[in-house]
């Protein structure tokens, strides 16, 4: 996104009513765009949900389409820093979805999902197999404010380079991962969010942290 026409840039595009549209700007100069959908008259639509994403300060926006049809994605990137970089790099993720399909996709299987806290063990324990391993599972969200959080000890006998990566869908969940800190629960180091795989898949999007620790025992949180 350059400063050519004073940042702006848009996207025309055709939606299908009755849908849920959700957008996000991530990676990179993310936290220097503001991103905003508007009808065919170029007015702002409100979205019905907003998430911080990932450590770069990138936004999602989720919107509930009624009427459809033709609508623009907005893009402003303002230029406060006469010196500086004349143009913004990010990676954009759009998904959309009939809303009949996406209480579908929400449903859980006939032998029911997992909670966070037992995803976590799973892990942990996959972790015990060796120094490369995975662990899936069908998370219940449920109905907490702010989501569901668990924990997920890592003992190492050495210091180390881990990379912990958590694929989920882009449209129906928010996913953070962090490293806990020994003096403060507060956020150390969070993850990277991209997209993964086919834009299809049950699974597009991914949380990837990235970290080098001394030996001893670390706690990653992982939030949905």
């Amino acid at each position: 996104l350059t400063d050519i026409h004073d940042g702006r840039k848009k996207v025309f595009m055709k939606l299908q009513a009755g849908s849920l549209l959700r957008v996000a700007a991530v990676s990179g100069d993310a936290q220097t765009v503001e991103v905003v959908l508007e009808d065919g008259a170029h007015k702002p639509q409100p979205a019905v949900e907003t998430h911080v994403m990932g450590v770069e300060g990138g936004q999602a926006a989720s919107y509930m389409l009624e009427a459809g049809g033709g609508m623009w994605l907005s893009f402003h990137r303002e230029h406060r820093v006469a010196t500086g970089a004349g143009c913004a790099a990010f990676d954009l993720l759009l998904q959309s979805a009939p809303l009949q399909d996406v209480l579908y996709m929400g449903d859980c299987p006939p032998g029911g999902g997992m909670s966070l806290q037992d995803f976590a063990q799973k892990v942990q324990d996959a972790v015990k197999e060796g120094p490369v391993s995975s662990a899936d599972g069908r998370i219940v969200a449920g109905q907490a404010t702010g989501g569901v959080t668990a924990s997920l000890a890592l003992q190492l006998s050495e210091p180390s380079l881990v990379e912990v990566e958590v694929q989920f869908n882009f449209l129906l969940s928010n996913v953070h991962v962090w490293l806990q800190s020994n003096e403060a629960t507060r956020d150390v180091a969070g993850p990277a969010i991209g997209a993964s795989g086919l834009a299809s898949s049950p699974l597009n999007a991914n949380a990837v942290l990235q970290l080098r620790l001394p030996a001893g025992l670390h706690t990653v949180r992982l939030r949905h």
